[in-house]
């Protein structure tokens, strides 16, 4: 069933508003995306598209921010990410999805006030790296939200945020991809999620381009402060998500 041209226009809206949220903090499109989409299209509909979008979103980010990227770091994460998703797709068929969400939601949780209390990782060691990258790939494919490890990992090493932006949205190109692979080997990949993206491609341009002119205006303070927020969010999201 195709959707309707008001769900197509309020898919591009809510684009819109997640693009810039990504631009300006480095991360955030589907914690976004996904539940708003829940409430006028099907969820798994609405995964797909906000995997497509997102895809385009973190591919411009790092794209065009790619001297920031710290390259060893990214790698490293990027070929754990990888590891960890086989893994995931053993983990879904022996942990129930809402027990999941909600160990996701309170890992999330604890690890944000953690960092807001100045808990930091300063490891010359690079294993803290293969950790986060590997866990990140295990939840890319047993709970389609990679994000927080990463997220963590980085604000806990105080990047600054010419470089967390970057080097976390060149992981997130290379775990949208091979989503999108899963997705077309699964049949969920269609042209019905295609022309949505498509449609909504012009709303993520402006959001984009809206969250480039406003980043300039965040400190590092305030930075620092979206980025916590922003997990919060997402461990209360998960949690609350797991129990009902």
């Amino acid at each position: 069933m195709m959707l309707s041209a008001g769900d197509l226009v309020l898919v591009g809206l809510v684009v819109v508003a997640a693009a810039f949220l990504q631009t300006v903090s480095g991360f955030g499109f589907a914690l976004f995306v996904v539940p708003i989409f829940g409430l006028f299209i099907d969820v798994k509909v609405g995964v797909v598209i906000s995997t497509l979008a997102g895809l385009a979103s973190s591919t411009h980010q790092a794209v065009k921010d790619r001297q920031g990227i710290n390259r060893p770091l990214a790698g490293r994460l990027i070929v754990a990410s990888l590891a960890g998703m086989p893994v995931g797709l053993l983990v879904i068929i022996v942990v129930s999805s809402d027990t999941l969400q909600v160990v996701i939601g309170l890992l999330v949780i604890l690890s944000a006030a953690a960092l807001a209390r100045g808990v930091a990782v300063r490891l010359v060691s690079p294993v803290a790296d293969w950790i986060a990258g590997f866990v990140s790939g295990v939840l890319a494919t047993s709970a389609s939200t990679n994000g927080p490890p990463l997220v963590v990992l980085l604000q806990a090493r105080s990047l600054p945020a010419h470089v967390f932006r970057p080097t976390v949205n060149a992981v997130f190109v290379v775990g949208g991809a091979v989503s999108l692979a899963l997705y077309t080997l699964a049949g969920r990949l269609g042209w019905r999620e295609i022309s949505a993206a498509l449609i909504a491609f012009p709303g993520l341009a402006i959001g984009i381009a809206a969250g480039r002119w406003a980043r300039d205006f965040v400190s590092p303070e305030g930075f620092r402060v979206l980025v916590l927020a922003l997990l919060a969010i997402t461990g209360v999201t998960s949690t609350l998500a797991g129990l009902t």
